[in-house]
């Protein structure tokens, strides 16, 4: 399946797999990009070491040397670098490192000044000589999407839909993804960029068709890619996911409130699966609260942990390789498009 993004990218399957923090490491990363996708590995959420030990695994994977381009990419959660509730002291650490590395693209998002990392990070590339790497930039709303479209340097809006697991806008600005998608295609033509990509509540190869027709150049995955071996999440958290629907899922900022990270912004909250912490009656955010998460942490204890689910979680139903599912992906899209075909017949 080719798209504007899969050539952009060099991919077989307009598929990109999303820089999930706690998740999406470099065995992820390389997987997916081996199977043909695009992957990516979080940063920013995790001290820098952890990246960096990310990165080299995604490089042993390929079978690459330390100095040679990565074939994946980073997305750096801006937020975490930022004032008042992140640590700004280490942002020139954390773009040092991205651009030694070499991506093949990064992705910026939550951050207050995103256009701002979108003009350091492209600073810091021209600095070392390098060739532009390709610019991701996650936008919230329809307003937020048309915006990014105007920055200088940025390759892909990625427009995300409030079916999305982990942080994503809420029910009061966000959009549904075939809403979302519907209102902003025709404001992104393939024909140049930056180009249109559809995330949230995505994980059949019927769905990125249907993103398709609204004017999307591909997808971002990411509830289904937690259920693989290589994801970072615990088998605990996997299994949960497996006996999980869309129904077990719920939006908030409980999770957020007993971890104490706080900083999203405006408009943005979590969705995952239901558990204690997220009871409406339980204090996350009080000390017991806080105490009770930190035990849970401790124990990988999956009645209070959060594990970030979107709508979408009803669709997996096993443990697959990242290569299978995209596999399985692009024989669902063929099989809708040859649907469509008889439709239109």
């Amino acid at each position: 399946m080719q798209t504007a993004l899969s050539r952009l990218l060099g991919i077989r399957i307009p598929v990109i797999s999303a820089p999930m923090a706690g998740a999406a490491g470099g065995a992820l990363a390389a997987a997916v990009t081996r199977g043909g996708g695009f992957g990516f590995v979080a940063a920013g959420a995790s001290p820098l070491p952890s990246l960096l030990k990310e990165l080299d695994t995604g490089r042993k994977e390929l079978d690459l040397a330390s100095n040679d381009p990565l074939p994946f990419g980073i997305g750096l959660m801006c937020w975490r670098l930022e004032a008042p509730h992140g640590d700004p002291s280490q942002a020139d650490a954390f773009l040092s490192a991205m651009v030694a590395a070499k991506p093949k693209a990064v992705w910026m998002s939550f951050g207050q000044e995103l256009q701002s990392w979108v003009q350091r990070y492209r600073e810091r590339e021209a600095q070392e000589g390098l060739s532009k790497t390709i610019m991701f930039v996650k936008a919230c709303t329809a307003k937020q999407a048309l915006e990014a479209k105007g920055w200088e340097g940025v390759d892909v809006v990625v427009a995300q839909g409030i079916e999305a697991g982990g942080h994503a806008p809420t029910h009061d600005v966000g959009l549904p993804i075939i809403s979302l998608i519907g209102t902003l295609g025709p404001h992104f033509p393939s024909s140049s960029k930056p180009l249109l990509v559809a995330a949230g509540g995505i994980a059949t190869g019927s769905q990125l068709v249907a993103t398709l027709a609204l004017g999307a150049q591909g997808v971002v995955i990411g509830t289904r890619f937690l259920a693989t071996k290589e994801a970072l999440y615990s088998q605990a958290q996997k299994d949960l996911i497996l006996r999980s629907s869309g129904e077990d899922t719920t939006k908030g900022m409980k999770w957020d409130e007993a971890r104490a990270t706080l900083g999203w912004g405006e408009g943005v909250d979590g969705r995952g699966l239901r558990n204690k912490t997220s009871h409406p009656d339980h204090e996350a955010g009080s000390e017991e609260g806080k105490k009770l998460y930190a035990e849970a942490m401790k124990e990988g204890d999956v009645d209070r942990i959060v594990t970030w689910s979107g709508t979408s979680v009803g669709l997996v139903k096993q443990v697959q390789s990242p290569a299978e599912i995209l596999t399985e992906l692009e024989k669902e899209a063929l099989a809708s498009l040859d649907r469509l075909k008889q439709v239109a017949a």
